[in-house]
């Protein structure tokens, strides 16, 4: 194999790897001027392979990057093309990794854009590409020729704006190891779809016994904490500095201060100046705060041309397709400087044929004049419909609020709880293709533990321990009419006592999909 040297004092051969999906190569095209193709048996694959050499590489930035995608049926989509673009303006060199093998028509669509290439099923996800692109870039002495080690992943669509405004901001920030965004559930960690690691980081121990023990794991909640989560804690515990692009505003006051993944607020995250979005933003509703549809319309205005590239979820507009109107009721009580985040959750729903109705419980805290002044024109036209009471407790500014609403459709959220942006919506959806149910309801995930409330209807388990959150319920209002509101004598589970009431022989649907999330520590709303 023949080598070339650089302006920059490097020697090295490009080379391409790609194990074939079929036991054929002769679907491999011509890669490069300077072609050498060596045919071989590789084991570790299982298929034939072709090494190819390209050409010398110089040293710019001296960055690479390790990209690991995947794709069960061996494309490389137009979406990771459009991303490696992107990504090799601010790196020397892209190692592309995949768990699955490439279909050998496909190699040609990244033939200038990355200089090496390992396609083969490893199921160890993304964390075992990376480890398998560190290995390749060790092997061949560039680890050593570098300054920073990018790891990163398909799991998003880039670019919204250029990578190299960030990267030269985290240049001049004093830190070894950062990403995009921090996380704080399970514990305080950078999210791995964009990781960068300056030398210190990458040529440390602990970095070298982390990627060294990188193996599959049963399921994904084990590969979360194994691998994402437990890496920032490494490497501060060995006196390295840790940080994130985006500031982790988690318990500071600011918005969005009750988010751990800051991920589910795409639209926010693009305001802040965040160069990508995760697919999950406009595929799934379940994964955005701010809802598939207001981001996709916020895309389409500010930045078309990443959305005519990439695939999504095109999402009519609600508010023309359904007709359903819901009366959405709040409890507060000296709440003031924690309200505010799940108002702006329901006012911003992508479907707006509702009112809420805030019932102040008797606040001696400024809950009252806080509201009057912070969201005064959505009270003027009626939007938001305050009332205030003497302190009943919470089940009797409920049955307040019941007796309040003016639409058929009822839905509840306290200060704790956050819905997300097609929350409305989705539950438009159920109740169109549910025309003789009354009573629909969805998974709730706690946001501290990450753990999800909520299974298919059981009444006899019901009864037995409740399970469906009452920030995930909705009801028809003909149902209160005829069994009451909440038990004002119970001094807790009241919201469980009328759910196992309401669902007591009325057919009731299930959504399958997380619609809230909540706070289990109550503590946030006093």
């Amino acid at each position: 194999m023949s080598e070339s040297k650089s302006n920059h004092g490097l020697k090295l051969a490009k080379t391409f790897f790609a194990a074939t999906k079929d036991a054929s190569i002769k679907a491999v095209t011509k890669i490069g001027k300077r072609l050498h193709i060596k045919r071989f048996e590789n084991k570790d694959t299982q298929g034939k392979s072709v090494e190819i050499v390209l050409g010398d590489l110089s040293l710019h930035y001296k960055r690479m990057a390790v990209f690991a995608s995947y794709d069960p049926e061996g494309i490389i989509n137009d979406a990771v093309i459009l991303y490696l673009q992107a990504l090799q303006t601010v790196v020397d060199g892209i190692v592309f990794v995949t768990d699955n093998f490439i279909l050998p028509t496909e190699i040609d669509k990244i033939k200038n854009l990355v200089i090496y290439a390992q396609c083969s099923r490893h199921n160890e996800y993304d964390f075992g590409s990376y480890k398998r692109g560190v290995k390749w870039l060790e092997k061949t002495g560039l680890i050593n020729k570098i300054e920073e080690l990018v790891l990163c992943n398909d799991s998003c669509y880039a670019p919204i704006y250029p990578f190299k405004p960030m990267f030269e901001e985290m240049g001049r920030r004093q830190c070894d190891f950062w990403g995009i965004c921090a996380n704080d559930e399970f514990q305080y960690h950078i999210q791995s779809y964009f990781w960068v690691l300056k030398k210190r980081a990458f040529q440390s121990t602990v970095f070298k016994r982390y990627i060294n023990s990188i193996k599959h794991q049963d399921d994904i909640t084990a590969i979360i904490k194994n691998y994402e989560v437990t890496l920032a804690d490494r490497f501060m515990r060995a006196g390295l500095v840790v940080d994130s692009y985006i500031p982790n505003y988690f318990n500071s006051g600011v918005y969005p201060y009750y988010v751990h993944n800051l991920t589910l607020c795409p639209v926010w995250l693009i305001k802040q100046g965040c160069p990508l979005i995760k697919k999950k933003a406009l595929l799934d509703e379940s994964f955005n705060l701010d809802s598939v549809y207001n981001t996709i319309q916020y895309l389409k205005e500010h930045h078309n041309e990443l959305l005519e590239k990439v695939a999504y979820v095109d999402i009519g507009n609600p508010n023309e397709e359904y007709d359903f109107r819901f009366s959405i009721i709040m409890p507060v009580y000296n709440c003031r400087t924690k309200i505010g985040p799940a108002i702006d959750r329901i006012l911003n729903q992508s479907y707006q044929k509702f009112e809420l109705i805030i019932m102040d419980d008797g606040s001696e805290d400024g809950t009252f004049e806080y509201l009057n002044e912070q969201y005064g024109h959505e009270i003027e036209t009626g939007k938001i419909r305050l009332v205030r009471t003497e302190h009943n407790g919470v089940s009797g500014a409920r049955n307040a609020g019941l007796k309040e609403a003016r639409n058929h459709w009822i839905a509840y959220v306290d200060c704790n709880t956050f819905v997300i942006g097609d929350f409305l919506r989705i539950f438009c959806q159920a109740i169109a293709a549910n025309p003789d149910t009354l009573l629909f309801y969805g998974k709730a995930k706690e946001i501290f533990s990450g753990e999800i409330f909520g299974k298919p209807f059981n009444y006899r388990k019901l009864k037995k321990s409740n399970y469906i959150q009452l920030g995930a319920f909705v009801h028809h209002k003909k149902i209160y009419k005829e069994k009451g509101g909440f038990d004002e004598s119970a001094t807790r589970l009241g919201d469980g006592d009328l759910i196992v009431r309401y669902t007591e022989n009325n057919k009731v649907s299930f959504i399958d999909r997380v619609v809230l999330f909540y706070h289990g520590n109550h503590e946030i709303i006093s």
